[in-house]
């Protein structure tokens, strides 16, 4: 009679209360999959591939809003980052580029020489 126990090759990998398996490489958090999960920086620059400094330069400047969730008000902060203040990060940052207008060109008048 074979055991309850399942073998270690047929085995499912264990899910996480998000639906991710917790083997494999981790993905990247979208804030439009889970918009009420506030996300820490080094979140925020591996999903734009940046480091988490250059997050951190953002928050301290007053760019990127975030919450201080530090257990002391003193101590080294630990940051939260709501989806919304990233979206209108976002807007705020995107790149416009005004359209090119087409400027004509102005004949130079060349000045007038005698022969005689």
């Amino acid at each position: 009679m074979k055991s309850q126990r399942p073998d270690d090759r047929t085995a499912k990998p264990e899910v996480l209360d998000k639906g991710r398996p917790t083997t494999g490489s981790p993905t990247p958090r979208i804030p439009d999959a889970e918009p009420d999960r506030m996300m820490t920086p080094p979140e925020v620059a591996q999903q734009w591939r940046i480091k988490h400094e250059k997050v951190l330069t953002w928050i301290r400047s007053g760019e990127l809003r975030a919450i201080n969730v530090a257990t002391k008000p003193g101590g080294r902060p630990t940051y939260r980052i709501d989806p919304d203040d990233l979206r209108v990060f976002v807007d705020r940052r995107a790149a416009v580029v005004p359209p090119r207008q087409h400027q004509r060109r102005r004949r130079r008048k060349q000045p007038f020489k005698e022969f005689f």
